[in-house]
Parts: structure tokens; C-alpha cells; sequence
């Protein structure tokens, strides 16, 4: 397990707070020097060396106990209550204090290693790093002396916080670091489902409070209007927004976008969480799919007469590639001979042995071509072969998009799409979703009760 851990400045606050260096009072006004100086960036480290040299030697004489700092009592606690082996993951901000905090603390396990912690990582970069890509331990511009650096500081946190988050193997413990942080790690953890660790009152020096975990909530999101709003936080896209004055505000108004029309960082963490989670299972997009069974339920396509089947799933023979069936045998059940594929819609004729996948798509499902490509060739790998009896006759998209949002630029995407599945031909249909746009949102309970109805709400398009 991987513990993400940010750090603080709670290592010289205890020192100050034990009786036995209450005296110190030069070596405080050398740390309140350190605090309070307009720049005590990490860059401007070497301005300060002196003192902090000084404050470095004092803490080491003095950190023989867990209770040092509030990050190794929480990294000491996590250890204990995952009942696991843990690797710890030290971040610091942009500062000379909170690199040096971060330092003290590696040191601190180096010199004790408890047995349950695998090992601390912390390595101080070059004082003259530029780029964030140079280092996973240190925050460039996260401080909190200018709003500039506040914005770009946490998202090149993010930025760290994506390479080093594995998928339930990670926590953030947000015990130690500055409070300004918290929000948008709390955000981030929510987001990607990430158990978060602190413990309540870090400051106190003797502290014996409980581990306190915040897991994922349980709310999501309206998917219709992220669909909308995933277009337009698109760098390219954005530009556009000027001819949605009532959107612009709306993104502006949810601190998506600046009035520059630039992301924020809430914008950053929103689009990163919405770019990378399949649009797939999201509500909306099975409404659609429920709409255009009903229309195909009233009235047939291309002599394709019997009733459609919403929601099918075969099995694909994984050693032949070619064979699909239904059901897989019990006795072959959780061995990985079969590969799931998932069909949106089947269109059968009651003539013929003809059929037809329609797959039901969003408009950026669509844009994520290759994606796309891919989950449609599981689809038909087959030989053309739905099952020993259908032979699939042709491949039907079905893509819904905001009136807004232009299918021209789909236009090559779905050429090579047709080029990878032939020889089976591929038509394309589209629906265009109501907006509702001063309100900026859909109208379910229309969008539910209106009838779609293929050749006129449902159109045809050539590309």
C-alpha cells in the first residue's frame, strides 16, 4: 500500500512547543525569519542555509520520539491500522521549510525503521529545478504567497498526485501540509475513490487522537451535463464558448474556467477525473439507448423486421477467436476461456439469417476514435458471425451529441473507422440533444416522454 503523505511544518512548531526548548528564542526568530520572508521559496534555499543548517542540527538533537511531527505519528498509525506493509511517498511544497520538514522525516525513519513500513521515499531535487516532470517530491509553486502561484502549484500537484496514484493500492494522508491544501486533495481522493487519513488536532506535540478515514461519498454527477461540459473544456473547444455566453458563465460560476477562459484548478482535477472514466455506464447514455430501442420497437430499419435485443452479451472462444456463444459451460466458469463482449443493440430480420450491431455512442465517445475502433472490432471479430446462425450484415452508429457540437470534425474518425471494419459497411445516424442553454441543462422528463423516430429525429449522416 502506498501512502501519499504531505508535509508540513508541524516538525518545528513541536519543537517550539516542548518545555525544553521554550529558551530557544534565537533559533525561533530564525524560523519566523524563514516563515515570514516574501520569498522562501525552495529555489531561494541557499539564502537561508545558515539558519536553517541551525534549526536542522537542533531537531535532529531533539526527534528521538513519534510524536516529533504530526506526519510520522499519522505514517506511524497508518502502518499500525493497515495491518500491512506500506510504502511512504513524502511530498513537499515549494518551500524551505517544508523540504527541510520532509528531509528531518526520511531521516527519522532511516535512523528508526519500524517494521512495518518498507520504505520512506523522499529525494530533494536541484534548487534550480524549472519543470515539474524533475521531480515527484517536490511541489513547484505551491505556496501560498500569490494567487499565480496558488493556481499553477496545485496543478502540478495533480500532476505528481496522477503519477503516483495506483488504483486501490493508495492513500492520502493529509495530516501534515498546508490547510489551503486540503480541499483539493479531499476533491482529488473523492474523485479517484482514494481513502483519506488524518488525525484531528496534528498540532499538539503529545497527540493520541484517533486516525480519522474519510472514504468516498456516496453522490455522483449529473453525466448528461458533464457530456456537455466535457466538449467545452477541451483547449480546442473553448474558444467557442464566446458564442455561449450563458455556458461561459455557468463554467465560470462552477470555478471550471477563468474568465480568461483558461481551466482552474478545480477545472483541472474536473476534466482529469471526467477524461479518463468511461462514459459507458453513465445513466444518460443508456436513457439514449433506451429511446432508440423504443423508436426501432415502432418502426424497423433496412428490413431488419424483428424485435430488436437491447443489452446482449456473448462470449468470444479466446483459443479460436471465431466462436461466440451464449451461456458459458458451468464447468468452464472463471477459467478465461471466453472474452465478454457487450452489444448495445441486435436488429434481426425474421426473414433471413441477416443482422445488424447498432452501438449507441456520445459525441466524445466518439472523438476517442481509437477507443472506439477497438471495442468495435472485438465486436465483429467474429468472421462476420454473430453466432452460428446470424451473419451480421452491417454496423450501425448511433451517436448523440449537443446541437452545438459539430459531426464535420468527426468526419475522419469515422472514415477510418469505416476503413477498419471493412469489408462490413458502417452507417452512421445522429441525435441531436435539446439545451435548454440559459439554464444550461436538459430537460429529462421531455427528452423521455418525446418519441424519436428514425429519418426524422433520428437523421442519417453521410461523411
Amino acid at each position: 500500500m502506498k501512502v501519499i503523505t504531505t508535509v508540513g511544518t508541524s516538525i518545528f512548531e513541536n519543537y517550539f512547543k516542548d518545555d525544553k526548548n521554550k529558551k530557544e528564542e534565537k533559533l525561533r526568530k530564525e524560523y519566523e525569519h524563514i516563515v515570514k520572508h516574501e520569498d522562501n521559496s525552495f529555489s531561494n534555499s541557499l539564502h537561508f542555509k545558515s539558519k536553517s543548517d541551525r534549526i536542522e542540527e537542533a531537531i535532529k538533537k531533539w526527534y528521538n520520539h513519534s510524536n516529533a511531527s504530526a506526519e510520522i505519528n499519522s505514517i506511524l498509525k497508518i502502518a499500525e491500522e493497515t495491518n500491512e506493509n506500506i510504502e511512504v511517498h513524502l511530498i513537499a511544497t515549494d518551500t524551505v521549510l517544508s523540504v527541510l520538514a520532509a528531509e528531518l522525516i526520511y531521516n527519522w525513519f532511516q535512523e528508526n525503521k519500524p517494521s512495518n513500513i518498507e520504505q520512506v521515499d523522499f529525494v530533494t531535487p536541484n534548487i534550480d529545478f524549472e519543470n515539474q516532470e524533475d521531480t515527484l517530491f517536490v511541489i513547484k509553486k505551491l505556496r501560498v504567497n500569490s494567487s499565480k502561484n496558488y493556481e499553477k502549484g496545485f496543478m502540478n500537484l495533480i500532476e505528481v498526485l496522477d503519477k503516483l496514484h495506483e488504483k486501490d493500492k493508495t492513500i492520502l494522508n493529509i495530516t501534515g501540509g498546508y490547510k489551503a491544501i486540503i480541499p483539493i486533495m479531499t476533491i482529488y481522493g473523492q474523485l479517484k475513490k482514494i481513502p483519506l487519513k488524518y488525525i484531528y488536532n496534528e498540532s499538539e506535540l503529545y497527540n493520541n487522537s484517533e486516525l480519522i478515514t474519510v472514504n468516498s461519498l456516496p453522490f455522483s454527477f449529473d453525466w448528461a451535463k458533464i457530456e456537455l461540459y466535457h466538449y467545452f473544456l477541451k483547449k480546442e473547444n473553448r474558444k467557442s464558448l464566446s458564442n455561449f455566453p450563458d455556458l461561459k458563465l455557468e463554467l465560470e460560476s462552477q470555478k471550471l474556467i477563468s474568465t480568461k477562459g483558461n481551466l482552474t484548478v478545480l477545472g483541472e482535477l474536473f476534466w482529469s477525473y471526467i477524461d479518463n472514466t468511461p462514459y459507458s455506464f453513465n445513466v444518460f447514455g443508456l436513457f439514449v439507448e433506451y429511446k432508440i430501442y423504443e423508436a426501432l420497437i415502432e418502426h424497423s430499419i433496412d428490413n431488419f423486421n424483428d424485435t430488436p435485443i437491447l443489452n446482449l452479451t456473448y462470449y468470444l472462444d479466446v483459443e479460436t477467436e471465431t466462436n461466440t456463444i451464449r451461456t458459458i459451460p458451468l464447468d468452464e466458469v472463471g477459467k478465461r476461456l471466453y472474452h465478454p463482449i457487450e452489444y448495445d443493440l441486435i436488429l434481426s430480420s425474421k426473414i433471413t439469417n441477416e443482422c445488424a450491431i447498432m452501438e449507441v455512442k456520445s459525441f466524445s465517445q466518439a472523438s476517442s476514435i481509437k477507443d472506439l475502433i477497438k471495442k468495435t472490432k472485438w465486436k465483429i471479430y467474429t468472421k462476420n458471425k454473430l453466432d452460428e446462425k446470424q451473419v451480421i450484415k452491417e454496423f450501425i452508429l448511433v451517436i448523440h451529441k449537443f446541437e452545438n457540437q459539430n459531426l464535420k470534425s468527426l468526419n475522419k474518425s469515422l472514415q477510418r473507422l469505416s476503413d477498419e471494419i471493412n469489408p462490413l459497411p458502417l452507417k452512421v445516424y445522429y441525435v441531436d440533444i435539446k439545451v435548454d442553454w440559459e439554464k444550461v441543462k436538459i430537460n429529462y422528463t421531455s427528452f423521455m416522454k418525446d418519441r424519436l423516430e428514425f429519418g426524422k429525429s433520428i437523421k442519417l449522416y453521410s461523411f
